[in-house]
């Protein structure tokens, strides 16, 4: 699938199982869920597949930033955390995130940075980093895969096994990809409107 239907179906598949009860919940579930949904996809390096990765990193980095900013401007909990964190352990998950990141952009598409070995580094990582993005950054990360798993391209989540698995039943630029964007985006603003309804 492209990159607008990862987000849209991680954020809600997040954000369905967080069920966050007040705005300091969201920013952790919206700054993990909306990495998670995309960061398998930094083996992406086909044109017409990198261009659309690229916006999808557009997308979420604009996504973090205005989270990081409401995060810091109401003085919520991840820029507190993060702060109150600042000693070696902090460095070692940043180490090995940058150094995930950077395996994952040299691997085959599809290939190490879609598996489950990958998604347990980084959830390694991201325990000494903040604890609170962990389980949205999960979900998206496994709503990535599962989404793949539709396409015709096999995804290899039990890396390192050479064989990788798919269902063939669509093309990841197509109708496929259209109804997972308008499901993902529906599923959102349904889950929103329950939340909205819990809290009032």
């Amino acid at each position: 699938m492209m990159a607008k239907s990862h987000i849209a179906v991680g954020l809600a598949a997040a954000t369905l199982v967080v069920a966050p009860a007040t705005f300091k919940e969201v920013v952790p579930l919206v700054i993990g869920a909306s990495v998670g949904s995309i960061i398998c996809d930094l083996d992406s390096k086909k044109s017409n597949v990198n261009k659309d990765a690229f916006y999808g990193r557009l997308i979420v980095g604009i996504i973090c930033a205005v989270m990081v900013v409401l995060d810091v401007y109401f003085g919520m909990s991840v820029w507190k955390s993060i702060k109150a964190g600042l000693d070696p352990t902090l460095a070692l998950g940043i180490g090995i995130l940058a150094g995930m990141i950077f395996i994952c952009s040299k691997t085959n598409h599809r290939g190490f940075a879609h598996s489950f070995v990958a998604l347990a580094i980084y959830m390694y990582a991201l325990q000494f980093i903040y604890v609170d993005v962990m389980l949205p950054f999960g979900v998206a990360f496994i709503s990535h895969i599962v989404l793949d798993l539709f396409n015709k391209k096999r995804v290899k989540i039990l890396w390192p096994v050479k064989r990788g698995f798919c269902l063939g039943l669509c093309y990841s630029n197509r109708l496929g990809n259209r109804i997972a964007f308008i499901a993902g985006c529906c599923a959102l603003v349904l889950e929103i409107a329950a939340i909205q309804m819990k809290v009032l």
